[in-house]
């Protein structure tokens, strides 16, 4: 079980560092993200890192390892029993790897694996692959999956970037600075994927949290002169924090940029206020009456002569009452009647023109639910984030992501982007949203399924005006 220890660093934003708690003593003990830096360049098939039944067991695969492939395979064969996510890091020159007997251990060793982390050209050199990060991700993808891959993690020093393949995401990162890719030290990047993951991020998110991590802390040791001696003692405690500076992050490039999509129109605002959710033209009526200026109209499964009528007649009540009209899904219809913005789900913004979007004026904001989807959501450069559920909704199966989260996530973004919360969120549960310092906050039953709507509106937007901070 992992804890979290809330510190504070001279008046900035909390920050956490992480520290493990180990439930079973037949697991090799890592106290912290620390000592799993400071043991990166070596293997133990007992080093793995537990939440609740399911552990993370972590693999460097250096020259000393190439002599011992076969028992490697043996103790990861044993691995196979779903308790375990297998990430293997191969940190050995291509050089060292041209025995065919070696190569075919590596590639069943990468076959058995959750996620693979090598450079380009070795894994290609092994595979007989012709793998490259200027490839179409989605094809990227196919090829492994052929080759009966699970998720890959391939660097390209050239080009300064990895490239990220699994059934769920394919993207470019690009860190912010070219040193990071060469260290400081092998394996270090397996280690800190393996603490985020330990914390219940899904590999991708994982993922990008470790590149900003490492940037993190390259940085500090850059501007602060801070010792990264992993013998030293002790070690400078902000070099465990928490990223949360987004430009510590990775740039997420996806098939879905492109040179001709420029930037979406802003919103007037970084603090969209109070954000009702409606499926009908009556209640949008009712609330913009109420003065309520952000709002999004969400009708689900009508036919389209009746879609076309109710979102002209929307757009013509946002003009009216001068309110930001959004509208879900239907970008067609939203262009088509010169509507405010558009808001798209994660899977939705693959299935849409955003290029049409784009140019016809539209604000867009788009829903996220974890650090690689926000991140892949303003590599697209939206209107705003929307970032949920924060708690269980009553409209539809979702992921929680809760108060922690949305903390951080607005931390990381709150000067960059409108950052809307969603989810669940009441009269009753609105203070510990508006005190994550969160400017906007979408909702849907608090008004709709409230006894007097009227009197509900008035106390929500109350709230949200007195806790949003200019």
């Amino acid at each position: 079980m992992l804890k979290s220890e809330e510190t504070k660093n001279s008046g900035l934003v909390t920050e956490q560092t992480l520290s493990i708690d180990w439930p079973s003593q037949n697991v090799h003990k890592i106290e912290s993200i620390e000592q799993a830096l400071k043991t990166s360049d070596t293997f133990t098939d007992q080093k793995a890192i537990s939440q609740d039944d399911q552990y993370t067991a972590r693999i460097i695969i250096d020259h000393q390892q190439l002599r011992s492939l076969e028992e490697l395979l043996e103790k990861i064969t044993a691995l196979q029993t779903g308790q375990y996510f297998i990430i293997c890091e191969l940190t050995t020159a291509k050089a060292l790897l041209v025995d065919p007997g070696k190569q075919k251990q590596l590639f069943d060793i990468f076959k058995l694996s959750d996620l693979v982390v090598t450079d380009t050209e070795s894994f290609n050199f092994i595979s007989q692959s012709t793998l490259k990060t200027s490839k179409n991700q989605l094809e990227a993808y196919k090829i492994i999956k052929q080759l009966g891959l699970k998720q890959l993690l391939l660097s390209d020093h050239l080009h300064n970037q990895w490239l990220y393949l699994s059934d769920i995401a394919q993207a470019k990162l690009t860190p912010a600075s070219n040193s990071l890719m060469d260290g400081p030290a092998l394996g270090s990047l397996s280690a800190a994927i393996a603490c985020f993951i330990h914390q219940g991020k899904r590999a991708c998110d994982a993922i990008v949290l470790a590149i900003a991590y490492l940037q993190q802390n390259l940085s500090l040791r850059k501007s602060q002169q801070l010792d990264f001696n992993l013998d030293a003692q002790p070690l400078h405690s902000a070099l465990f924090c928490w990223p949360l500076t987004l430009q510590h992050y990775p740039q997420v490039t996806t098939d879905l940029c492109t040179d001709a999509l420029q930037p979406f129109a802003k919103t007037d605002s970084l603090s969209l206020g109070l954000y009702p959710v409606v499926d009908s033209i009556e209640w949008l009526e009712k609330l913009l009456k109420l003065s309520v200026k952000t709002i999004q109209l969400r009708i689900k499964n009508t036919a389209d002569e009746e879609l076309d009528r109710l979102v002209a007649n929307a757009s013509e009540l946002g003009k009216k009452y001068k309110a930001r009209l959004f509208i879900n899904d239907y970008w067609q219809l939203a262009i088509k009647h010169q509507c405010y913005g558009v808001h798209l789900g994660q899977e939705d913004i693959g299935e849409s023109n955003l290029l049409q979007i784009q140019q016809a004026g539209l604000k867009l904001g788009v829903s996220t639910h974890s650090e690689f989807e926000w991140l892949r959501a303003i590599a697209i450069q939206p209107s705003y984030i929307a970032m949920g559920t924060v708690y269980p909704t009553q409209t539809k199966p979702a992921i929680l992501i809760g108060l922690k989260n949305l903390r951080r996530w607005n931390a990381t973004l709150k000067e960059h982007y409108p950052v809307v919360a969603i989810g669940g969120i009441k009269l009753t549960n609105i203070d510990e949203v508006l005190d994550t310092d969160v400017g906007s906050v979408a909702l849907v039953t608090a008004i709709t399924l409230a006894e007097n709507y009227v009197e509900a509106t008035q106390q929500l937007q109350d709230k949200v005006s007195m806790g949003i901070r200019v």
